[in-house]
């Protein structure tokens, strides 16, 4: 394997431009959640492409970035103290705490991306995840694995939700269901099929005893819901036992009764509901996110009397009497609308805090890269008022970035979009400053990097002074879209080609501006006059001068290259080697090779001098070629795709070098430095992505070969069929990737070493230990459900072996209950392993004294717990208002009323 040592490797270097994307949601973080912050309700996480990023919105000021990965963000969710769980468009799920007090933790079960993510309590020691493969998953956070996965959806899982205290899991999903879930048994005991239309999301009210339901029907459903204590059975078997469960029995856990109907303004699907304190509110897709406010139980009470009080008049006045008078409980006695908030653009997800009484502040990421913050006092509920108090938006364009420049330097990046212009530090990838431009198309750095060109979508060329933060001209340039624009070696003069079929040749020029004060002096500004116009055939989608100033080349709509000569004009060649529209071209340093990308996905590399076409790449990538540029001084060039990739190309041996991964979108422009060691490229992620050539060395086998691996590794990822289980509700998590195949292989292996050793000591079991230690407790269940039969069969003698010698009896024993759950049939057919199992029957004492002295510690740490707590008369492990709280709902369950009879 030789070293191509011209290659040199490009790796990321930062990533900017995104403040929150639209895939992922929000959550507010309290006060002391991050460690050296105070401050209250300042800090808020959202999903940024591959990364988790902290935002403070009163300084504006990034935090925190979490990072694990290089798959989206699609959801995220907070357990309310130190941990937080983020969910990827990969279908993994990763756990990162707060105080960096311990270390990232990835669990792998979904096979598609996951849409929802719920923890149990504030503790947060169980996980739910509902994902578009329909499955929801249920996570052990304590010891790092998958306990289950619920099978019962046939769509995507939009919302799953825990009940605290009844171990209950609620999810919601598009085939218009709500289930409701028993943990203990894994059983869905009840499922509400009013709804005709996909569910987006749910909500509980007042301690759980209602819950609002909202879909893309005319109105939400409130729903009231009644719990009845379980007894408690002891059966052997409870798989059996779930097929013997009649629906009476079923619906005994949780009565649900519709209560009544919300009116929602929104014509869309709801698309994100959320509750805190005493305020709830949803939002579609659309600008418009709707409070509510929920009634306290003095207050139901009060209006229950007064409609009493008022029916008992009306009946005294008719003659009639009150006894057979009753009043109920109806939706507007249990909530009342507040008001209706107007973003400044589509909200993706929203949260409530209510930092002071009666007021409340609303933190809202909105679809085009932006957060806002509103405040909300509802003293009165008559007259709510409603204050946008920032919005959040500095870092990064509203939409994704149409064009990219590097300075002369190559010390600054320019971005433009469709609202701005935004120049970027590029070392530390902050905006410096920023413009408020048309729908850029195209770009340039001009005299000196002092100014910027730019080609709009009116038909304009834009002059603007960097230092002076000033627009300096405007020129009616194309009757439609300049679609390109570039500068002349000299950069004296520039080449613009648009919609209307021509290409345009200027010169920068300076005028006088006349000041609007006499006794100014007028001021000298840039602008560009007009030298020379060509008419073309086609639109005009790029053109190019060659570092020579020899050539002049324009590619067409009509998927023609055309080559002039750039002094004259004069027409050269004509390339017609394209099927589709040529929507990029660029040419080498030494004006030798040109080459072009089009929307047939294919590159091609002329020699410029002859017209020869030397190397047809027909599916260069999986999708339309947007740009290409070469590498300054070489002949190696990138070039960008809407397949989501930028790759670097060898224009002299014709090959792929490296591929360039990241974006999880179109990408729309590449630019490459000037120096050659940095490229810029951007998406319709709204992401703007540096990478910057590093020192080490490219092997070009070796990336082949990952790239194999990585494409292997895409199509294994699958559910593992596992022997013995029926198509149940409950089934064990596993997923077979590439690590989970490393782990079983690397238990063969040892397997192997094990059973070609003449004598069985004490290291060969201690070696086995290790390396069941060494796989992640997340890929444990994968690794052992690979293993065939027959390395099960000498497996087992090895773990009773491993139980008997350690201390340490968990995590054997773990891989003894799997094994034989899968395996049973084989085991109990087997007469060699009948000993083992008889062996393994015996040291259950072991396991049994594991549990007694767990329990002894646990007591022993209550009964400590107890005496410092009496001995100092204040709560050292828990908090007094949390249970003063605790105390005032169940006071107020006692006396809430539904129904009043005279």
């Amino acid at each position: 394997m030789g070293l191509t040592k011209n290659y040199l490797k490009f790796a990321p270097a930062g990533v900017c431009n995104v403040i929150g994307s639209s895939w992922a949601g929000i959550e507010l973080l309290p006060s002391g959640s991050l460690p050296g912050h105070t401050d209250i309700g300042i800090h808020v996480c959202v999903g940024a492409c591959e990364s988790l990023v902290v935002w403070d919105i009163r300084t504006g000021d990034k935090v925190k970035t979490f990072t694990n990965g290089a798959s989206m963000v699609t959801s995220i969710a907070f357990n309310g103290s130190n941990h937080l769980a983020v969910g990827y468009l990969n279908g993994s799920v990763s756990i990162f705490p707060l105080n960096d007090a311990g270390e990232s933790v990835i669990f792998e079960g979904h096979q598609s991306s996951v849409a929802c993510l719920a923890f149990d309590s504030d503790e947060g020691l169980r996980l739910a995840s509902g994902g578009k493969d329909t499955d929801i998953i249920v996570w052990d956070i304590v010891s790092q694995r998958g306990l289950y996965r619920l099978k019962g959806h046939k769509n995507e899982v939009t919302r799953v939700r825990f009940i605290p205290k009844r171990n209950i899991l609620v999810s919601s999903s598009r085939d218009t269901f709500v289930k409701f879930w028993d943990l203990d048994i894994q059983h869905c005991f009840k499922t509400i099929t009013d709804h005709t239309s996909s569910v987006g999301d749910f909500i509980f009210l007042k301690d759980y005893s209602y819950m609002v339901t909202g879909s893309a029907m005319q109105d939400l459903k409130v729903w009231s819901l009644e719990y009845i204590e379980k007894d408690v059975i002891e059966f052997a078997d409870k798989r059996p036992r779930l097929e013997t469960l009649d629906d009476e029995k079923e619906e005994q856990q949780v009565k649900c009764s519709l209560l009544g109907t919300i009116p929602k303004e929104c014509k869309e699907e709801i698309l994100s509901m959320f509750t805190r304190g005493s305020l709830f509110g949803f939002h579609g897709n659309d600008k418009r996110l709707t409070v509510y406010k929920i009634r306290s139980d003095d207050e139901i009470e009060h209006k229950l009397k007064k409609r009493m009080k008022k029916l008992k008049k009306q009946a005294a006045e008719n003659g009639q009497t009150d006894s057979g008078i009753s009043v109920s409980l109806t939706i507007d006695d249990l909530v009342v609308k507040l008001q209706t908030v107007f973003a400044s653009f589509k909200i993706r997800a929203f949260q409530i805090l209510e930092h002071e009484e009666e007021k409340a502040k609303i933190v809202a990421l909105l679809k085009d890269n932006s957060i806002e913050t509103y405040g909300l006092e509802h003293r009165r509920v008559e007259k709510p008022v409603v204050d946008t108090l920032s919005k959040f938006s500095l870092p990064g364009h509203r939409n994704e970035i149409r064009t990219l420049a590097f300075s002369s330097d190559s010390s600054a990046v320019m971005s433009g979009s469709s609202e701005s212009i935004r120049i970027w530090n590029r070392s530390s990838l902050k905006c410096v400053r920023s413009f408020t431009s048309g729908y850029t198309t195209s770009s340039a750095f001009v005299f000196g990097d002092r100014h910027v060109v730019v080609g709009t979508r009116s038909g304009q060329l834009e002059i603007y002074d960097i230092a002076a933060g000033l627009q300096e001209d405007s020129i009616d340039a194309h009757e439609g879209i300049v679609r390109t624009i570039c500068l002349t070696t000299d950069k004296r003069g520039l080449a613009s080609g648009g919609e209307d079929k021509q290409v345009l040749l200027w010169d920068f020029d300076y005028v006088l501006e006349e000041a609007e004060d006499e006794s100014k002096q007028p001021r000298r500004k840039i602008t560009v006059v007009p030298k020379k116009k060509v008419e073309m055939a086609d639109v005009v989608l790029c053109v190019k001068y060659s570092n020579d100033m020899k050539y002049f080349v324009a590619s067409l709509l009509n998927s023609k290259i055309y080559v002039f000569f750039a002094d004259t004009m004069k027409l050269v060649w004509v390339l017609y080697d394209h099927d589709f529209a040529v929507t990029c071209i660029d040419i080498s340093t030494d004006s030798q090779i040109l080459i072009s990308g089009s929307i047939d996905k294919s590159i091609h590399i002329y020699d410029l001098q002859f017209g020869q076409c030397l190397r047809f790449i027909k599916c260069a990538h999986d999708d339309r070629v947007n740009s290409v540029q070469f590498l300054p001084s070489t002949h190696l060039f990138f070039s960008s795709s809407h397949d989501g990739t930028v790759k670097q190309w060898d224009a002299d041996t014709f090959q792929n070098i490296l591929i360039l991964r990241g974006h999880h979108n179109n990408v729309t422009c590449l630019a490459v430095s000037p120096n050659g060691k940095f490229v810029a490229s951007s998406a319709t992620d709204k992401s703007l992505r540096l990478w910057e050539k590093t020192e080490e060395i490219l092997v070009l086998d070796e990336e082949k070969e990952l790239e194999r691996e990585r494409q292997l590794d895409d199509k294994e990822r699958e559910d593992l069929v596992i022997p013995g289980e029926r198509d149940n509700e409950a089934v064990i998590v596993g997923s077979k990737n590439t690590r989970t195949e490393s782990s079983a292989d690397k238990l063969i292996e040892q397997i192997i070493e094990n059973f070609n050793s003449k004598d069985s000591t004490n290291s060969s079991v201690k070696k086995s230990s290790d390396v069941l230690k060494q796989i992640p407790s997340s890929e444990l269940e994968a690794a052992l459900l690979l293993l065939p039969f027959v390395y099960v069969e000498q497996l087992l003698p090895i773990l009773a072996t491993i139980i008997e010698d350690e201390a340490e009896v968990e995590l054997p024993w773990r891989c003894v209950m799997l094994l034989v759950r899968v395996h049973l049939g084989q085991i109990t057919n087997n007469r060699t392993l009948l000993p083992v199992l008889e062996k393994l029957r015996r040291l259950r004492i072991l396991l049994k004294q594991e549990k007694e002295l767990i329990n002894f510690n646990r007591v022993g740490l209550l009964f400590l717990k107890q005496k410092l707590e009496d001995r100092d008369s204040i709560m050292l492990f828990s908090d007094v208002t949390n249970i003063l709280n605790e105390k005032k709902k169940r006071r107020r369950r006692k006396r809430a009323i539904v129904t009043i009879k005279a």
